[in-house]
């Protein structure tokens, strides 16, 4: 247990402390506004590796989340769990989810023998 909660690296600036160094690292380029990697596309740039690979497939159109229900494509996978949860009607049985209502709404029955109960 002791493992888990051991920090050893501290930010010299705030006293945030980190397990690994790496996100110590990290860390500090919020106070030293370092964004060592840049867009080849454009002027941006960014202070972590992953945050330029998501904006780069705004540029490129690549799109690796790709949405099981309908097919849309997203850049980040946050943005295709948001759609999941705001667009789609997802059972609260299995978790399948739909497109339309009626549709959840005839799975349904297939986990309570027939009859669906609104809630």
């Amino acid at each position: 247990m002791h493992l888990r909660t051991h920090r050893p690296h501290k930010c010299s600036v705030c006293e945030k402390s980190f397990r690994e160094k790496g996100h110590l690292t990290v860390h500090l380029r919020t106070h030293t506004e370092e964004r060592p990697y840049a867009c080849p596309f454009c002027d941006k740039r960014f202070r972590e590796k992953g945050h330029l690979k998501g904006h780069v497939r705004g540029h490129t159109g690549e799109r690796p989340h790709v949405c099981l229900v309908c097919d849309k494509g997203f850049t980040k996978k946050y943005n295709l769990s948001l759609h999941l949860r705001s667009t789609h009607h997802t059972c609260p049985v299995c978790k399948d989810a739909f497109r339309r209502s009626s549709d959840l709404e005839k799975h349904l029955r297939t986990h309570k023998g027939g009859a669906v109960t609104s809630t």
